[in-house]
């Protein structure tokens, strides 16, 4: 826990606090330049908080500059001889590591050198290179608990967004589009705004404003009564929505609330983020009024709309597009008496320009650079120094001593070299002596024996079960120590691993596969030999091989045809296992659909849901609607493969048209289980599905317990225009 804080958590911490604390100076530059010049333009200031925006998350990522305002920090002088003085060096910053150092190989420390200098051996420094355990200190207690209260708020935040995520898609599922003159008007209004892309009117009782949602697939929902409204009411109200997708801002909108959930904490981000919304909707409303909307007219409406309690009738919810907090500023913004004077948008080359030089000049501001210069204090007064000529420089100068180079044969631990370990390690067999010549071995491995250590390795797990890892056993103790000097030793190991891989010994086979798993992209150049091992009827070393090329590099040659393979074996785990990597990969592995078919036939019901749900992930088509269409009557109720396979059909929609027949069958059925799902999905299907008219409005006039409203909905997508 100490090195995992240490390591990762007091960095990140460090590297938040250093972004946070640019951005907030940034933000505070921005603020003061909006109140002091005071743009009237509502494009001009939104330019200027995006620019803000974008050099806010750009700034980790941007190069520091210039020479740094220099900060002098006066330090107590230390009483030490000069001979013991020793001149201090830190890293450039909190999250950098040292030069020189590395995760996988171990570097001396300043004393460790010193010691070998002075001729001090490795045997004498043994004991001082392992600190005993301590508890973890306020220090790191802080850090843990900063981390955990973050990510218990941010997963609070995320909870919340996804609650009001699940109530936009019921609304969007519930509601009825609009029709008759709201639908043309709607055209009409489309036409102005010059939108070519796809945009649904629609009303639902549980709306009282218009409101836009949708990323992809964009709506604007209005209230039952809204044709009742005044025509030119009606008309600035679709008018502003479709400014709002004109302007992209259902695209931007996702972007920011991650930017408000990462930064929850920050109060001048939350500050940008309102702002944005607030000149956002002023933009619109500007776009609205150069339509020819009268203003006066369009702040009637505004305050006729914010007297309403919310804009969404949901109770004990409350969504962010739910706030009223612009339509003060709004409707002022609207009676200024110069307001068309304004509104005029800027010119696109203006634009570019004015973002650009903006964007330039916040990332300079927020990428400066910070120095600190620590100086010892003086007792005596400033003298002015003499001038020194270049003979006393050099007779004054300090001699180097120059530290010896060791040999990697002059290595110890623990005073033996590393063939006495070795030695050793073969002609004993207890365990715990073994887990002390695994760590031998990682620290020769990591400075210079990397080969050498493998292979030491691979010659002790010969006659240990590789499968069984838990420390508290000898053996198993021996195993997970073999396991961590690999990680140790990094990419040295991976020839002699790789070798391993296709040794007849199984207890090797199985150690070299995981082993190599565990080293990641550095094992990229053993992923031939991974595979081939695939082939293996061992089920233990099939499913390691599985695991390994999973973090090393699932998508490298090859590995889609490999686990083909394993799907047509007589193991169940595994076959899920390779199922779970094929999503993984996703698109890449459309070839293995014919493989993924056949597994539809299994007689575990687990592998047949995880088989449809893998063929959805990657991409399979009309392809698959036959075999998954056969799967709607499957008995399996414990991993409701019925169900996974209606998502399936439903995924596809209209492409879904060749399991039509099946769904009918289903629908007649007087007592049949999931009739609704079959009636929906049909709905989904769309006109493909003409031939269900019939039995559907046959439901529709019989008693038969079904709801009437999931027939009319089938029939309305079914039949658009209804003709039926």
């Amino acid at each position: 826990m100490r090195q995992f804080i240490d390591t990762f958590l007091e960095p990140a911490l460090w590297f938040a606090a250093s972004w946070s604390l640019r951005w907030a100076a940034l933000l505070i530059v921005v603020a003061l330049m909006l109140w002091i010049f005071r743009p009237r333009r509502a494009a001009l200031r939104q330019s200027m908080l995006l620019a803000a925006l974008a050099a806010g998350v750009l700034v980790p990522f941007a190069p520091r500059w210039g020479g740094g305002w220099q900060r002098t920090h006066q330090l107590a002088k230390p009483s030490i001889s000069p001979a013991q003085s020793v001149t201090p060096s830190f890293p450039s910053s909190a999250w950098e590591r040292t030069s020189g150092s590395s995760a996988s190989r171990p570097t001396l420390e300043p004393a460790a050198k010193q010691s070998f200098a002075t001729g001090h051996s490795q045997a004498e420094l043994g004991n001082e290179s392992e600190p005993p355990s301590e508890p973890l200190g306020r220090r790191r207690l802080i850090a843990l608990s900063l981390v955990s209260g973050w990510s218990c708020a941010v997963l609070c935040l995320l909870i919340r967004r996804l609650c009001g995520w699940f109530i936009l898609w019921r609304l969007r599922r519930e509601s009825v589009a609009a029709t008759g003159a709201t639908s043309d008007l709607f055209a009409a209004c489309r036409a102005e705004m010059h939108l070519r892309g796809r945009v649904r009117l629609a009303a639902h009782p549980r709306v009282r404003s218009p409101v836009l949602f949708g990323f992809l697939r964009t709506m604007i929902l209005v209230p039952p009564d809204w044709a009742q409204r005044a025509i030119e009411a009606q008309r600035a109200g679709l008018l502003h929505e479709l400014a709002h997708v004109r302007r992209l801002d259902h695209l931007l909108a996702p972007l920011l609330e991650i930017v408000r959930i990462a930064f929850f904490f920050h109060p001048l981000v939350r500050w940008l983020l309102r702002r944005l919304e607030y000149e956002r909707e002023l933009l619109c409303d500007e776009m609205v009024v150069r339509q020819g909307v009268d203003p006066r007219d369009y702040a009637r409406l505004l305050l006729e709309l914010a007297r309403s309690s919310g804009r969404l009738a949901w109770p004990a919810v409350s969504l962010p597009m739910a706030r009223r907090r612009t339509v003060k500023g709004r409707i002022h913004h609207l009676l200024e008496e110069d307001m068309e004077r304004w509104i005029r948008p800027l010119p696109m080359r203006w634009t570019v320009v004015l973002g650009s030089g903006l964007l330039a000049l916040m990332l300079g501001l927020a990428s400066y650079r910070l120095l600190a210069v620590e100086n010892e204090p003086s007792s005596k007064p400033a003298e002015k120094e003499k001038p020194v000529s270049p003979k006393d420089k050099k007779r004054a100068a300090p001699e180097k001593t120059a530290v010896p180079r060791l040999k990697r044969e002059e290595l110890r631990y623990g005073g033996k070299d590393f063939n006495e370990w070795r030695h050793d390690l073969l002609t004993e067999l207890k365990g715990s002596i073994r887990v002390d010549g695994m760590k031998a071995f990682a620290a020769f491995g990591a400075n210079g024996y990397g080969p050498e250590a493998t292979q030491a390795i691979l010659d002790i797990m010969r006659g240990y079960d590789t499968t069984y890892e838990n420390p508290k056993d000898d053996d198993g103790a021996v195993v997970s120590a073999g396991y961590l000097a690999i990680l140790k030793i990094g990419a040295d190991a991976v020839p002699i691993l790789t070798e391993a891989v296709k040794s007849a010994n199984r207890n090797v086979r199985r150690f070299a596969i995981q082993a190599l798993g565990s080293l990641g992209k550095d094992a990229r150049s053993a992923i031939p030999a991974i595979l081939q091992a695939m082939k293996d009827g061992d089920a233990d070393t099939q499913l390691r091989v599985i695991y390994a090329v999973r973090r090393i590099d699932k998508h490298a040659k090859g590995v889609v045809a490999a686990h083909m393979t394993v799907l047509k074996g007589k193991y169940e785990r595994n076959r899920l296992q390779a199922m779970f990597s094929l999503q993984q990969i996703g698109e890449e592995a459309r070839p293995a659909i014919p493989a993924l078919i056949a597994v539809l036939n299994d007689k575990s019901g687990e592998v047949r849901v995880t088989a449809i749900n893998t063929l959805q992930i990657i991409g399979a088509g009309k392809e698959a609607v036959g075999p998954v269409s056969r799967l709607l009557r499957d008995k399996d109720f414990r991993f409701n493969v019925q169900l996974q396979a209606y998502r399936f059909l439903q995924g596809l929609g209209a492409d879904a048209k060749e399991a039509v027949p099946a769904l009918i069958a289903i629908v007649k059925e007087p007592k049949g289980a999931n009739r609704e799902a079959a009636i929906e999905t049909l709905g989904i299907i769309g006109p493909g599905a003409k031939e269900a008219l019939p039995i559907l409005n046959e439901l529709l006039r019989d008693k038969n317990g079904l709801r009437r409203d999931e027939i009319v909905e089938a029939l309305k997508r079914i039949d658009p225009k209804g003709d039926r």
